[in-house]
């Protein structure tokens, strides 16, 4: 996330919190603005359709040069059937949510929004010509 779009996205969070002290009374205002600091992906993500991205997961996708991070490939090279490599794969898209998902930013957050397994299959699946 470049400088420019965290600036812009602090200033959105922090004005959110400032218009519910300058709406709400004292006590109200405690708590509805400690509601949204904790719980506003939950809430965004509720309301768009998206799922989450898990801590781990924002590491991995939003890193620096000092971070670990293990990235998983898997490439297999062989003569298989091609219909068969499609079954499983779909199979696999069809039981983790994160295997049909794409990434979505929202404020400076992270959320995973679901695509149609077939998508997903044509953009992750690659066969080599024989």
């Amino acid at each position: 996330m470049s400088e420019s779009e965290f600036t812009a996205a602090l200033f959105i969070k922090l004005g959110m919190v400032s218009a519910i002290y300058v709406a709400l009374p004292l006590r109200q205002a405690i708590a509805v603005s400690l509601v949204l600091i904790i719980g506003y992906r939950y809430i965004i993500a509720t309301a768009l359709g998206l799922n989450e991205m898990e801590a781990m997961d924002i590491n991995t996708f939003s890193t620096n040069d000092k971070a670990v991070v293990n990235s998983v490939s898997m490439t297999i090279v062989s003569k298989s059937n091609k219909d068969h490599a499609n079954g499983c794969f779909g199979t696999l898209a069809k039981t983790h949510v994160k295997m049909r998902s794409k990434i979505v930013k929202i404020f400076g957050d992270l959320y995973y929004k679901e695509i149609p397994a077939d998508e997903a299959m044509k953009a992750c699946l690659e066969f080599l010509p024989p």
